[in-house]
């Protein structure tokens, strides 16, 4: 999305995960990495953070600006996790499992984990989370067309 949006000659780089893309990073084979694994790195000096994702700062890092304040982001990018089941599953093992789910992720201890690993936790019940889903599909589809995004 920042590639077309920022008019970047840029070329992805898949890896087997964030270890091998950071260890990558660190040794200077690629330039940059969207990930909030290498926060240990960032506040250690030996990576250098340019933006938070999403539209809100990062509390352990205030004065790291944004992608959207830098005015690029407009169409989002921020990451999320999120718990989905196989279409047909009862509603009430769908309200038991959204229920414990939203006091798992309102447990203090749970919150302050999470922050320190650079996640906003937030809790979206299973409504809104199906609408993000749903709209995230669309827009996707739609960044996919423009860059003409195709699988090797």
């Amino acid at each position: 999305m920042l590639k077309l949006e920022a008019g970047l000659d840029t070329v992805h780089v898949p890896y087997r995960g964030s270890a091998p893309a950071t260890q990558a990073l660190l040794a200077n084979q690629v330039q940059v990495q969207f990930d909030s694994t290498v926060l240990p790195h960032v506040k250690a000096g030996t990576l250098r953070a340019l933006a938070m994702l999403g539209d809100a700062r990062w509390q352990q890092m205030p004065d790291l600006p944004t992608l959207q304040e830098q005015g690029y982001g407009k169409e989002g990018g921020d990451s999320w996790f999120g718990i989905v089941a196989p279409s047909g599953t009862p509603q009430a093992v769908i309200d038991k499992m959204a229920s414990a789910m939203a006091a798992a992720i309102a447990a203090p201890d749970i919150q302050t984990k999470l922050d320190n690993a650079g996640l906003r936790p937030t809790w979206l019940d299973p409504a809104a989370f199906r609408a993000t889903i749903t709209a995230e599909t669309k827009s996707f589809g739609d960044i996919i067309r423009r860059g003409n995004i195709r699988m090797e």
